[in-house]
């Protein structure tokens, strides 16, 4: 839950520990800390299966373009409703897609403050993660 809570303040997101442990027990929660409380829970439900498939022995190479996309579809199928959008600076909006990742005629995005790469970069980035994760662990 750490990781989560932390995680969550990079990306602007001031989630208290006690409404991510609130949103894991299926309790209510207060309206205004609800999104940013399942956003969390989303966040840890994932971690948690991460861990468990690393537990017995068959996680994917995390690099993968088939691991990322599991995240990302797992993270976003638990997701409340108001964080399934991207909103673009000029106010326009477009739903998230769980699991597809951004395509080469894709607007740019933006996570919180954070902006990612463009797609076209990202796409060589996880290229040379990749090579790089089975060249260091003999894949």
């Amino acid at each position: 839950m750490r990781n989560c809570y932390y995680s969550n303040l990079i990306e602007g997101h001031n989630t208290r520990p006690r409404d991510i442990e609130r949103a894991l027990a299926g309790a209510e929660l207060e309206e205004e800390t609800r999104p940013l409380a399942l956003e969390a829970r989303a966040h840890v439900i994932v971690q948690r299966a991460i861990d468990e498939i690393h537990r017995i022995g068959t996680l994917p190479r995390p690099t993968s373009v088939a691991f990322l996309t599991w995240v990302h579809k797992s993270f976003y199928d638990e997701m409340p409703d108001e964080f399934r959008f991207i909103e673009h600076p000029d106010g326009t909006q477009e739903p998230i897609v769980p699991g597809r990742m951004r395509q080469d005629d894709d607007r740019q995005v933006a996570v919180g403050r954070y902006l990612p790469p463009h797609q076209r970069a990202s796409r060589h980035s996880w290229t040379t993660s990749t090579i790089g994760f089975r060249l260091r662990h003999g894949l």
